[in-house]
């Protein structure tokens, strides 16, 4: 397997990481987020972690959500909707246009094969873009029980709902501002840089999938990559 394909195979198990579990809990906010990616204490070379997404985009109209991640030589687009409990992933690869379609019943079953971590609210606060953020203190154990710590930091002046669906985060209420996301030996840091309610953007086109992509599942395309 040639470093390139080696390389998006890890990005789509990050992909798999990144799923919805669904709900009908709606968010009233109508707007951007943007956050920069960073990759502390990732196991992996420099040559990977420079073809490795920097930045998302969130964009969010009631329960609709649309996460852009962008970077290097990888696109990764996610179009959810808990009203429909539906989730749209779309990859670019090679040049090439792939689109994963996830159920209620996916969702389920890839979340089960994730490990499930303990959350302890600390009490503490921090101010992160004009928003008091609660502090949270995430612990996961792998399959070898080695324990991995991390801290979100939320915001109640947003409902989380429909934002956490798509991450193993579901109980945290509000919208995350930082947290981390970690899958064998990436470990990816989101930190939020800006927060805009605005309707430019977010109209329900915005959300509609795209045409172009071709329809696959995660499973196939690992395949055509090993």
């Amino acid at each position: 397997m040639t470093h390139k394909k080696q390389l998006y195979k890890r990005f789509l198990l990050v992909a798999l990481v990144l799923i919805i579990f669904s709900s009908c809990s709606k968010s009233g906010f109508r707007g951007v987020v943007q956050y920069k990616i960073s990759y502390p204490g990732s196991r992996i070379d420099y040559a990977t972690q420079d073809a490795l997404p920097t930045t998302m985009e969130v964009k969010a109209n009631g329960n609709l959500v649309r996460k852009d991640m962008r970077g290097g030589d990888l696109i990764q687009t996610q179009i959810s909707n808990a009203e429909e409990e539906s989730l749209h992933i779309l990859l670019e690869i090679l040049g090439k246009k792939y689109h994963i379609i996830k159920s209620k019943t996916d969702i389920a079953l890839d979340m089960k094969k994730m490990p499930e971590p303990q959350f302890e609210f600390t009490g503490q606060t921090r101010e992160i873009l004009g928003y008091v953020c609660q502090e949270v203190k995430a612990i996961i154990f792998d399959d070898f029980g080695e324990e991995t710590i991390s801290y979100i930091y939320f915001t109640n002046d947003i409902t989380g709902f429909p934002f956490n669906f798509d991450l193993p985060y579901k109980e945290i209420p509000g919208l995350m501002l930082q947290y981390e996301l970690k899958s064998g030996d990436l470990n990816m840091k989101f930190e939020a840089e800006s927060i805009r309610k605005r309707k430019k953007g977010t109209k329900k086109k915005s959300f509609k999938i795209p045409k172009g992509y071709q329809k696959t599942t995660y499973e196939e395309l690992r395949k055509k990559l090993e």
